[in-house]
């Protein structure tokens, strides 16, 4: 060593100790820790023989479980991949030459200055074929560029040293608003807690607490936010104001901000023509098309008013056929409206109960009444008949004279010959050509809509068509539904209605690789986010207005798919769902 304190005194520099540090120090961790790329027979020396080897081959790797940790060898060169590190793991990353001086990593950063400022991760994942590694800190983690060794995003728990700085696109405004610069975000909201990037989608995800900003990745400006009380925005009402008291259906959203104020969350769904602004647990759903309002979900707060026309009646109740107007004159404004147009109607809710109100004649339809509404009792559902129909993947759809889906759809089969389908309070019955029941049924029971057996034999190939034939939805919680749900072209829609009195609607759209969904239930808790496929791996973000969120990846082999999630109550879900026939087995697990 005398060389090289020679070395040191000539050049002076203290980086060349650190260095020298660097190289000796490995020596000496190399045999006590195994790193990255270590052979499995150093595992062996070191932690001795697993608890457990799980082998895949068509993956390329085995699992060695030590407790509640993992090592992850590959089968091609038997080296060290990945791990796990629940805290009895030996193992070591050591920082290389690419390391500065800095107190603070940020976008761009070589891994080096992560490993130097961070130590070594407790747990290393790697995503070849999606260019990332990902590196875990406690509930905190780094993306980690597996082409340029850069750092791409984090998810920042409290303990990773990022700082990310404000550019020179700044302006002296005490808030952001739409449009706004990401570096304005920067001055006034600091480094985001969590970056993530869909470049596909075009925008990067900011998270401050349980707040979200959307920036745009086009042209760094701001898209949306979801906001929980801690960001600093503002969206100003223009020119198109009234001086209403209250606003209504196709009131321009000025009017909407001038009595309204900022929304908590701006979602914006382009393909779907409309905004989704929040005001504390409730909605308004704002076109982008002109700027005007088409629904809402009021749960109170909002400053809504729906007034009855001129086609009202003296009549203390209303009932199948009557005028909307009557049923605003007997209800009031309804606390949520929803309008599905593909399907010919609209949903009206007050409280648990709902009314369904033709788009076409403006009469009621259908309803679903829990002691809010002003109702003849219904002892059955009307007869409509089916003047219209729509033909779609193998089934045709019946529609009224109000040109409303009926609850009617038919199909051909190869035993039977024409399949007639009914719904009645949210379960469809299908019977044959002469109406013979067919002891078949459709219905949801608890977690998503199933096909069984009414009573006595039925045909199995009728069975597995129809099971084909529906579309699942799935349910969270514990608790049972009934409902349909019912796609058209491109849009699935749910209507279920849960035993709690509660209900889950929605919609689900697909634009070819690219899925959105948006459900709200009963509770007031609304549900939003998207998918998008590349090749055999699908990513999902979804965000709930309770402030929790859920984001990751599912990736198909085969039979199999691997799930890998992030919560934002920190945990990491993951686990497989292997196929077989027409059954799921799913098995995904939480830490």
């Amino acid at each position: 060593m005398e060389k090289f304190h020679i070395q040191i005194k000539v050049m002076g520099r203290i980086f060349i100790v650190a260095v020298l540090f660097s190289i000796f120090s490995s020596a000496v961790f190399a045999q006590n820790n195994f790193s990255m790329g270590s052979a499995k027979g150093d595992v062996l020396k070191i932690m001795g023989k697993p608890d457990k080897v799980n082998r895949y081959e068509a993956l390329g790797y085995e699992s060695w479980k030590y407790g509640w940790s993992t090592v992850k060898i590959s089968t091609r060169n038997d080296r060290v991949l990945e791990w796990q590190n629940k805290g009895n793991l030996k193992v070591s990353f050591a920082a290389g030459r690419n390391i500065t001086q800095a107190t603070r990593y940020t976008r761009g950063s070589h891994k080096d200055d992560v490993l130097r400022l961070q130590g070594t991760p407790d747990g290393i994942n790697r995503y070849e074929a999606l260019g990332y590694e990902s590196w875990k800190y406690g509930w905190s983690t780094v993306k980690i560029s597996t082409r340029n060794e850069r750092v791409l995003e984090w998810q920042n728990k409290g303990n990773l040293k990022v700082s990310l700085t404000a550019g020179k696109n700044i302006t002296q405004a005490t808030y952001y608003t739409r449009g706004s610069h990401k570096d304005d975000v920067l001055r006034l909201q600091g480094t985001p807690e969590n970056i993530n990037r869909y470049k596909a989608l075009g925008y990067e995800s900011w998270k401050y607490g349980w707040s979200t900003v959307k920036i745009s990745t086009r042209n760094d400006r701001v898209l949306e936010w979801q906001n929980q009380g801690n960001l600093k925005v503002r969206l100003a009402a223009g020119r198109n104001i009234t001086q209403a008291t209250r606003y209504t259906r196709g009131s321009h959203k000025d009017d909407v901000l001038r009595l309204q104020g900022t929304p908590g969350n701006i979602n914006r769904y382009e393909a779907l023509g409309y905004e989704s602004w929040k005001y504390g647990w409730s909605t308004v759903k704002i076109s982008t098309r002109n700027d005007r309002v088409l629904e809402w979900q009021n749960k109170g707060n909002l400053k809504v008013g729906f007034a009855a026309g001129r086609n009202i009646t003296q009549a203390i109740q209303y009932t199948h056929g009557s005028h909307k107007d009557d049923v605003l004159r007997l209800q009031g404004t309804p606390d949520g409206i929803n309008r599905y147009k593909a399907l010919g109607y609209e949903t009206w809710t007050y409280g648990n109960s709902r009314v369904k109100i033709s788009i076409l004649s403006a009469k009621v339809l259908d309803y679903a009444d829990n002691g809010t509404l002003k109702v003849k009792p219904m002892k059955s559902l009307p007869k409509r008949l089916s003047k219209y129909h729509h033909k779609h993947r193998g089934m045709t759809l019946y529609y009224d004279e109000n040109k409303t889906y009926t609850g009617v759809v038919s199909f051909d089969d190869k035993n039977l010959g024409k399949v007639y389908g009914m719904s009645e309070r949210g379960v469809m019955y299908f019977y044959d050509k002469k109406f013979k029941p067919l002891n078949l049924c459709a219905y949801s029971n608890g977690k998503s809509i199933k096909v069984s057996s009414v009573r006595g034999a039925y045909d199995p190939s009728l069975y597995k068509y129809i099971n084909s034939a529906i579309s699942s939805i799935n349910i969270s919680g514990d608790i049972t539904a009934s409902g349909t749900t019912m796609r058209l072209g491109n849009m699935t829609f749910t209507d279920l209605v849960t035993d709690n009195g509660s209900y889950v609607h929605g919609t689900s759209i697909d634009f070819g690789n690219l899925k959105f969904d948006d459900y709200y239930s009963g509770n007031g808790v609304t549900t939003s986010g998207s998918r998008i496929n590349i090749g055999n791996i699908s990513f999902g973000d979804w965000s709930s207005s309770d402030g929790s969120s859920v984001s990751g990846s599912s990736q198909r082999l085969g039979n199999f798919i691997y799930h890998d999630y992030t919560g934002s109550d920190g945990k990491i879900y993951s686990g497989t769902t292997m196929e077989i026939g027409g059954f799921s087995y799913t098995d995904v697990y939480g830490w």
